[in-house]
């Protein structure tokens, strides 16, 4: 496990808390990928999904049994499909609230603009087979048993490396996203995005 420092006060706010009861209708899958296998690093990506999952227990009361953690190499594209696609379907329960983070690269595929998170063994040269399109996420949290999901995603689509000086693009011959949200209560009417 990756040792938490808190460098923001309201993280060491928050660990410092005595934490709220746990209530067992509520889960979190938690994925943060700060070391990829071909392409830059996301910095503080891992450490923002620890930290996540300290506000998991501590704020939103979902006991650590059901903060389901997948980091760095941890996160590959079967075990995220493992995660949104078998392991909560199995767990969640009709009622529950499900709260999902992803802090990694989002990419756009170059030929059609498809939108896609980038486990941390993707190919940016094979999106369509190495990524998970945001279509293929969402439907999946959609398909929950879930009164609620509550979704955040800390990606940003461009295209550009993370916090560099210079702009920079994350791969040849790609070019930036631009994200239209059409309405997605009317596909998903449990999920939430943040």
């Amino acid at each position: 496990r990756v040792m938490l420092l808190p460098e923001a006060d309201v993280d060491r706010a928050v660990l410092a808390l005595e934490g709220r009861p746990a209530d067992q209708r509520r889960w979190a899958a938690i994925i943060g990928i700060e070391k990829y296998r071909s392409l830059p690093p996301v910095d503080y990506a891992a450490r923002d999904a620890y930290a996540m999952r300290e506000y998991a227990i501590k704020v939103l009361g979902v006991p650590p049994s059901h903060v389901l953690l997948l980091a760095d190499d941890q996160a590959t594209k079967a075990e995220i499909q493992v995660l949104l696609e078998d392991t909560l379907p199995r767990n969640v329960g009709t009622g529950d609230t499900v709260f999902v983070y992803f802090a990694g690269h989002g990419v756009p595929e170059v030929k059609n603009g498809i939108q896609y998170l980038v486990p941390a063994d993707g190919n940016s040269q094979s999106l369509r087979i190495t990524g998970y399109s945001l279509n293929e996420f969402y439907a999946a949290v959609g398909r929950l048993a879930a009164a609620h999901v509550v979704v955040f995603v800390d990606a940003c689509f461009s295209g550009f490396k993370a916090r560099t000086a210079k702009p920079e693009f994350l791969m040849s011959g790609i070019r930036p996203a631009f994200l239209e949200v059409k309405d997605p209560i009317v596909s998903y009417p449990n999920v939430i995005s943040v």
